[in-house]
């Protein structure tokens, strides 16, 4: 209730002023509780996303587009939704408020909540995998092969990764793949590239030399 507006309303009426349109009491409106939402703690893979027209220099062999993760990490934090808080109507009444909205991502077996008792604003995403984050829709997960579905060319730059490499194209002329796991190219490898892998290494086209070209792989080569 708003006393000294009710005052004024009354010395306005005893000296024979009119009084429209004051407002005499107030509430509080409810407010909404806050959505749910998850907060990446590593770089996200988005194929073909590496190329920024804008920037005057960019070196295109080098795009970073990903973050190669180990298995035992922190990858994200899950923020739970918090509940609302009620508005109050001008007559004392409460007013109902509404919780925020669940987080709206699923989670597979290469994700997994880590134990936290301290924590109860969030939880944390640990990978139980190494490779790297993949997120298509609502479905999120830790991959350990990286396919590229064309050529590997200036849209994905040299790839360095922990895992395993597999190229639906061909290699284009001077890109680089490092993996961890197996290679694999479906299409032809066309010159002065390194491709290193700690596991197997196939080419099912043919496979170019040129300076500065190497090939190493701790198992077999074809």
């Amino acid at each position: 209730i708003e006393h000294e507006v009710i005052v004024d309303i009354h010395a306005q009426l005893q000296e024979g002023k009119g009084c429209e349109g004051r407002r005499v009491a107030r509430g509080e409106p409810p407010v909404l509780g806050r959505d749910g939402k998850v907060v990446w703690l590593v770089r996200r893979f988005r194929e073909g996303g590496g190329i920024d027209s804008t920037r005057e220099l960019a070196d295109f062999y080098n795009l970073g587009l990903f973050e190669n993760i180990e298995a035992g990490r922190d990858v994200a934090r899950v923020y739970k939704p918090t509940a609302g808080t009620p508005g109050i109507d001008i007559f004392g009444k409460s007013i109902a408020s509404k919780s925020g909205k669940a987080v709206n991502a699923r989670f597979d077996k290469s994700l997994e909540f880590k134990p936290d008792e301290n924590r109860e604003d969030y939880q944390t995403l640990i990978a139980t995998v190494s490779g790297y984050a993949h997120e298509e829709g609502d479905k999120v997960s830790i991959r350990d092969t990286l396919n590229i579905s064309g050529n590997l060319d200036y849209e994905m730059g040299h790839i360095d990764f922990i895992g395993s490499v597999r190229v639906g194209g061909d290699v284009q002329k001077g890109f680089h793949i490092k993996a961890r796991g197996d290679i694999e190219v479906i299409g032809s490898v066309l010159g002065e590239n390194q491709l290193t892998s700690d596991g197997s290494i196939t080419v099912r086209g043919f496979h170019q030399g040129g300076e500065g070209s190497l090939v190493r792989a701790r198992n077999n080569y074809s």
